[in-house]
């Protein structure tokens, strides 16, 4: 019987492979870790390689995202010690209320560019 019941359950939303790059200022970003943030379901993640590069996962490694306009956050800081923390990027992009990110997500891609602005820029 528990067998049985193991295949029962809701669905899941299907997600499309999503890939792309994060940058800063014009240059890849070597470090840190992406969100895409649907106003309803599961968020995808993933962490940037050295050239800011990273492939979506919202179930399982490497399905993607949901379909969708959708809320960004980019987070790359490093720890300096105790109480201490430098953000590699300005620390509005961390939370998507304040990140100002939005990417729709309505095919397959991998081609995603997500660009950034540093204070010091100011662009």
């Amino acid at each position: 019987m528990l067998l049985v019941l193991a295949g029962c359950g809701k669905a899941r939303t299907p997600c499309v492979p999503v890939a792309g790059q994060v940058f800063l200022d014009g240059k890849p970003l070597p470090m840190g870790f992406i969100r895409v943030i649907p106003e309803k379901g599961r968020a995808a993640t993933a962490t940037l390689d050295a050239e800011g590069r990273f492939h979506l996962s919202t179930f399982n490694t490497g399905d993607g995202c949901i379909r969708g306009t959708h809320a960004v956050e980019v987070i790359a800081k490093q720890s300096l010690g105790k109480n201490n923390t430098h953000w590699v990027v300005p620390e509005k992009y961390g939370k998507a209320a304040t990140s100002g990110l939005k990417v729709t997500i309505d095919k397959a891609t991998d081609s995603l560019r997500i660009d950034l602005v540093s204070d010091v820029e100011k662009r």
